[in-house]
């Protein structure tokens, strides 16, 4: 059995190029997972990035097993610290790190950005959940 199976609410984040799409696809491939529902937030990226957020959540509604993977995961975890809205509180977060793949100078505003929300993420939240990191596929 996965380790991850004890979890109902996964969320996998992680700079672009880190991993986050490959584990998604191998959990997600899993029995264990197959009565979560499955969101890949990249598949959202037709619609305005504000309305992004909004939409995602929408379809996590108040569902009780998801795994989310995608950069718009941070925006869920701030989404959480400002609403507290306990359907988005993922039980398990996943953070893929590549020492491979290094972003290139294009993406260095948007990690600053992503940096920023997971801490204050942690700064905030009063109860973390199970936090794993994956550095180039192992945990």
């Amino acid at each position: 059995m996965n380790k991850f199976a004890v979890f109902n609410k996964i969320l996998i984040i992680g700079y672009p190029n880190s991993g986050k799409t490959t584990l998604f696809e191998e959990l997600t491939a899993l029995p264990e997972f197959s009565q979560h529902f499955k969101l890949q937030t990249d598949d959202y990226k037709e619609y305005p990035y504000v309305e992004q957020l909004y939409i995602i959540m929408d379809e996590l509604g108040t569902r009780e097993k998801w795994i989310v993977e995608g950069i718009q995961g941070y925006r869920l975890l701030r989404k959480y610290i400002q609403t507290e809205d306990y359907d988005l509180k993922p039980e398990a977060i996943i953070i893929c790190e590549s020492e491979v793949h290094v972003p290139d100078h294009k993406h260095d505003n948007m990690i600053k950005g992503l940096d920023k929300i997971w801490e204050d993420y942690c700064d905030l939240e009063k109860d973390l959940p199970h936090i794993f990191y994956i550095v180039d596929g192992k945990c």
